[in-house]
């Protein structure tokens, strides 16, 4: 058996495969909410996010050496990554829990999103896009290839931390989260943004999305499909 950890910016989740003639099971879930993004403080890693992370993969690693799983593989997102202090706040991390972070990049965290994506869905053009708690990943896809990748330092939790005040956002607040994603956007020349018939959605806060929908639209609990009209709606 194998087991992947990510340590990302809202949640730190282990997924536990057995693989059996060339195709991987998923044979245990479990996740922790963290939040470690709020921990990033003037671009750095406060030692309570540190300590947070320790408390989870203590609790993880104990899983595995109870299930004798000696193969796993530990990477972290934006919330590391953003980090000034990210080299020192891993190497705390692995004396303190004997496991070592690999923290990859923002363009890698894209490529294994569609890799990912395109095992569980038929993507053959349109865009794909990973909303995280630090950063948001899009790949531009065709015939089923990657055209063009591209990783925005904002994400559902940085970005409420920075503009929102009360529990849900004022119109105000909206609008200047919208214009600030433009911003973005705009910056990177190299990314041809158009129109998509198919956005497909990865990650935590796209399916908090698609719950919402369903729900507020008393649609299938099983529906992972979003109208693009809905979602002024439900905003």
């Amino acid at each position: 058996m194998y087991a992947i950890i990510d340590v990302g910016s809202n949640t730190v989740r282990m997924n536990i495969y057995k693989l059996e003639n060339g195709q991987f099971s998923l044979v245990m879930g479990k996740k922790e909410s963290v939040g470690l993004a709020s921990y990033v403080k003037n671009g750095q890693m406060l030692p309570e996010g540190v300590n947070r992370a320790c408390e989870v993969l203590t609790e993880f690693r104990t899983i595995l050496q109870d299930l004798k799983i000696t193969n796993y593989h530990v990477f972290a997102t934006a919330a590391l990554r953003n980090a000034a202090n990210s080299r020192a706040a891993v190497e705390e991390i692995m004396e303190r829990t004997g496991i070592k972070v690999e923290v990859i990049s923002g363009e890698t965290e894209a490529e294994l999103d569609f890799v990912g994506a395109s095992h569980a869905v038929e993507v053959t053009e349109g865009l794909l896009i990973d909303i995280g708690g630090a950063s948001t990943e899009l790949v531009v896809y065709k015939d089923g290839e990657i055209q063009k990748k591209v990783s925005l330092p904002i994400g559902s939790l940085n970005t409420y931390d920075r503009y929102v005040t009360n529990l849900l956002p004022s119109r105000a607040e909206r609008k200047a989260i919208k214009q600030m994603v433009l911003n973005l956007l705009k910056q990177d020349a190299d990314l041809n943004y158009g129109e998509y018939k198919i956005v497909c959605g990865v990650g935590g806060t796209i399916r908090a999305a698609r719950k919402l929908n369903n729900y507020l639209f008393q649609l299938p609990i099983a529906n992972t499909q979003i109208k693009a009209p809905n979602i002024k709606k439900m905003l």
